[in-house]
């Protein structure tokens, strides 16, 4: 019999497998949406899915009597941590290669950190501050295809993946914040719901339409499924396994998403990486890896 450790581990290594299959999932929606309305699709089908499957864990008369404290940590998570969040990685996934997505958005552990020195008055270990530094440069040469990076050569893809990861980071820190009034069902429906309804703001600002011919292509249907679907599971299926593992080990597993990039990337779209591109990867995994460990 397999034991609920395995299990965490095994369902943690198909997680990894779902967020590097979102990027290609923002690829197929491209043929036929834009960016800002595959965005609110996307969240809005996860919301959906959420609703129906944690039905049970939500208390409506309980979010009613939420505090307005809450509200506010809410609505930031919801907006920036959530919906900018996904724009942003939307964005870069539609110009970068799916390796520079996944190993860039990695650094969302370091925004995290420097956000909780700033906002919950953390103290700051020079250790991490060193392995933050070092990822930068990995960042850089991974976008720059050169070991001594020009700011010119970043890329603007690559660019909108580390915005993604700065705005993520204060979903990570606002759970921190919250009180314990809601369960973690509730806040991952609210937070959904705030985001769904800031990204369809968003697209409407940018003057962008909802295209009911994409209703009938295969490709774009596929990859809101596929879009929706895995953001529910990985829900699920971190609150599973993280309750079963240590964070740190939780943590390196969902690294292995680098290496399912590198394969969706070659096996859909040819992407050939550099020397230097993959020096500079490896370089943010392992300072992404070391932290983890520091922080243990």
């Amino acid at each position: 019999m397999i034991s609920i450790r395995k299990k965490a581990i095994f369902l943690l290594v198909l997680n990894a497998g779902g967020y590097s299959l979102l990027n290609v999932a923002v690829r197929l929606m491209d043929k036929g949406f834009q960016p800002f309305t595959q965005v609110y699709l996307r969240i809005l089908i996860a919301t959906l899915v959420g609703i129906f499957v944690f039905r049970k864990q939500l208390r409506w008369k309980k979010i009613k009597t939420t505090p307005l404290s809450d509200w506010i940590i809410l609505f930031i998570m919801g907006v920036v941590g959530f919906a900018l969040m996904i724009s942003f990685i939307t964005l870069g996934a539609l110009e970068a290669k799916l390796l520079n997505v996944s190993v860039i958005y990695s650094t969302v552990v370091f925004f995290s950190y420097l956000y909780s020195i700033w906002v919950l008055k953390s103290k700051p270990d020079a250790r991490v501050l060193f392995f933050v530094g070092i990822a930068l440069w990995g960042v850089a040469s991974l976008s720059t295809g050169s070991l001594l990076p020009i700011l010119g050569g970043f890329g603007r893809g690559e660019f909108y993946v580390l915005l993604s990861a700065a705005a993520g980071a204060w979903y990570y820190v606002g759970r921190k914040m919250l009180s314990e009034h809601l369960n973690t069902s509730e806040i991952s429906i609210i937070t959904m719901l705030i985001a769904t309804l800031s990204a369809f703001i968003i697209a409407m600002i940018f003057g962008e339409r909802l295209n009911k011919d994409a209703i009938f292509h295969v490709q774009a249907l596929a990859g809101l499924a596929i879009g929706g679907v895995v953001v529910v599971l990985s829900t699920f299926i971190e609150n599973f396994s993280f309750k079963h593992l240590p964070a740190v080990l939780g943590s390196q597993i969902l690294l292995l998403e680098n290496v399912f990039s590198v394969f969706f990337g070659f096996v859909l779209y040819k992407e050939i990486l550099s020397l230097p591109q993959i020096i500079g990867a490896v370089t943010v995994i392992v300072s992404v890896y070391l932290m983890n460990k520091v922080s243990e």
